[in-house]
């Protein structure tokens, strides 16, 4: 006679266990919240690309864009907590990273110019400095 514990211990660590999966998506709302999981980052970057493109094209301002980006970002977070687990939450999920993508673009833009701005002032500082001190290059 063998103990039930053992035996459950055994089939756990045998992986014997674990809930069977199904094979195939039942109905076409399973298939679509498949669809949107695998491909899921690839969605948001276009997604933010359109959106780019189109204030580019709409000749708006960037900051404003970035503004109104981070203001659908935070209600689409808001809404996003609030939902239960399916397809409509992916979605949601999905236009927030879209706009992350979108307020973290200008964002790096602006960091990066900042940057370079500064190591050029300091560079021209540097050299004003020598220039002004006698020594040569």
């Amino acid at each position: 006679m063998s103990d039930p514990d053992i035996d459950r211990l055994l089939r756990e660590i045998d992986g014997r266990n674990k809930p069977g999966r199904r094979a195939t998506p039942q109905g076409p709302k399973d298939r679509a919240h498949l669809a949107l999981r695998s491909k899921f980052l690839p969605l948001a970057l276009s997604l933010a690309l359109a959106e780019v493109v189109v204030l580019i094209w709409k000749h708006q301002n960037g900051l404003l864009g970035a503004m109104a980006a981070g203001l659908a970002l935070a209600l689409a977070v808001m809404l996003w907590v609030r939902l239960r687990r399916g397809l409509f939450r992916d979605i949601v999920g999905l236009f927030a990273v879209a706009q992350a993508f979108v307020v973290a673009i200008p964002l790096a833009v602006f960091v990066s110019f900042t940057l370079g701005l500064l190591v050029a002032l300091a560079v021209i500082a540097g050299l004003v400095g020598m220039i002004f001190f006698g020594r040569r290059l």
